[in-house]
């Protein structure tokens, strides 16, 4: 007999007494959840990266890219930097900023037209708004 020790969300926690087959299904239970959630959790970007960054992801009208250009504006000459940030980007990356930010078209719907799905815009305008985030700030 082994002692099995259930933690529940509301940080109690429970000893029980199982014999040793059911110990070691338990145990790979265990091991498989944590797995799923490392390989679920890697593929997000956390909230708090973001909040560290200034955008309030709580805020339904979080705009990542207005926070960036609200931040150049604290810089001496934000123009000159929000330019030579945008010239940096190439033909493709300024025609989805326009897409998604301008025109207001939903990524679902520019995944669809490229025949992609819409987490690889998803990932397109992270690595634009990286790339922003790294010259502005």
């Amino acid at each position: 007999m082994k002692t099995y020790t259930y933690t529940f969300s509301d940080g109690t926690i429970n000893k029980t007494e199982v014999n040793d087959d059911l110990y070691a299904i338990l145990k790979e239970l265990d091991r498989k959840e944590k797995n799923s959630n490392k390989r679920e959790t890697r593929r997000h970007i956390s909230l708090d990266y973001l909040n560290g960054f200034g955008i309030d992801v709580e805020a339904p009208d979080s705009d990542p890219l207005a926070i960036l250009i609200e931040s150049a504006k604290k810089i001496k000459k934000p123009g000159k930097k929000v330019k030579t940030a945008l010239s940096e980007l190439s033909p493709q990356q300024h025609k989805l900023l326009n897409d998604v930010y301008i025109k207001k078209l939903p990524m679902v719907e520019l995944a669809d037209q490229e025949g992609v799905s819409d987490g690889v815009i998803r990932q397109r305008m992270f690595r634009i708004i990286s790339h922003l985030r790294n010259i502005l700030l």
